[in-house]
């Protein structure tokens, strides 16, 4: 599967315009697929990767969505036995690391322990906040070169209305370039 979709979406005889630069690979796989499913999928990729492109890689390998702030918080499948979790540390190994070029989160700005998406992104008390751990963590592990990128984030307008919700965006975009995100 994994040498089909880079064959259709980034064939090697494509290398000027290729219709996508940058795979993320999962969304937001914490629930059901556990991590070990999760590691299989990246790590499948990441062979599929390597076994078409070779040293002539055209692709950005991004993770999926997680979180560096929280390492105790655990996320348990519906209908299964094993363990599952949102923390960049549980989620990714050493292998899969060095073939990574982005660590992807979604900085909602909810506030501190609710899911209500009310906080402008400049509040001590939105979860926004915690987004500067993701790039702690890229220093911790020694990846100063591993772009960090946001793929979800905003608020609701029915609940903090339009007006609001335009400004709380444009704030957050130059919040994020000023962080330092890769894009977002």
């Amino acid at each position: 599967y994994g040498e089909a979709f880079f064959r259709l979406h980034v064939p090697l005889s494509n290398k000027i315009a290729p219709l996508i630069s940058t795979l993320e690979i999962g969304n937001e796989p914490w629930g059901d697929i556990g991590i070990e499913g999760y590691q299989a999928v990246i790590k499948g990729i990441i062979e599929a990767y390597k076994a078409y492109y070779g040293n002539e890689p055209l692709l950005t390998l991004s993770s999926a969505a997680f979180q560096a702030h929280q390492p105790k918080h655990v996320w348990k499948c519906r209908e299964c036995n094993y363990p599952s979790g949102d923390y960049v540390a549980k989620m990714l190994d050493e292998e899969i690391y060095s073939h990574l070029h982005e660590l992807n989160i979604h900085p909602y700005s909810f506030l501190i322990g609710t899911t209500k998406l009310i906080e402008s992104p400049e509040s001590e008390a939105s979860d926004f906040s915690h987004a500067q751990s993701m790039f702690a963590y890229r220093r911790r592990i020694g990846r100063p070169d591993m772009k960090i990128s946001a793929t979800e984030f905003g608020w609701d307008s029915n609940t903090v209305g339009e007006v609001a919700q335009a400004a709380y965006t444009l704030r957050n975009i130059l919040l994020m370039a000023r962080m330092g995100f890769h894009r977002c």
